[in-house]
């Protein structure tokens, strides 16, 4: 899926000082961003005991994960979805950190 944006939306963007942040991510090695996504989940989690909440984790760990396993006659294959946005995930975007995280009830 492709995001369309407007020019007035471009130049909006552009003055997003989060863009330094991505900026600077993209460039990065495999390890480097292995190691920053550790850091920020490191970062979040602190924040998250400080408030006294968790609102920042992974897909594979959010409520709203849906997990559809199917077999066919040649082999078995799994597919997920997110509940809240209705949208298919990939398997690799499971480990990425959920912008809408919401914890399994316990």
């Amino acid at each position: 899926m492709m995001l369309s944006i407007t020019q007035q939306g471009k130049k909006f963007l552009a003055r997003d000082p989060g863009n330094v942040l991505v900026e600077a991510i993209a460039v990065l090695d495999d390890d480097g961003t292995i190691r920053f996504r550790d850091a920020l989940r490191h970062v979040l989690d602190q924040s998250d005991v400080a408030e006294q909440r968790h609102h920042t984790d992974v897909c594979k760990r959010c409520i709203f994960l849906r997990e559809d396993r199917s077999t066919t006659d040649s082999k078995a294959s799994v597919a997920f979805t997110c509940r809240l946005f209705r949208a298919a995930i990939a398997p690799a975007e499971i480990e990425l950190l959920c912008t809408s995280f919401e914890h399994h009830r316990q």
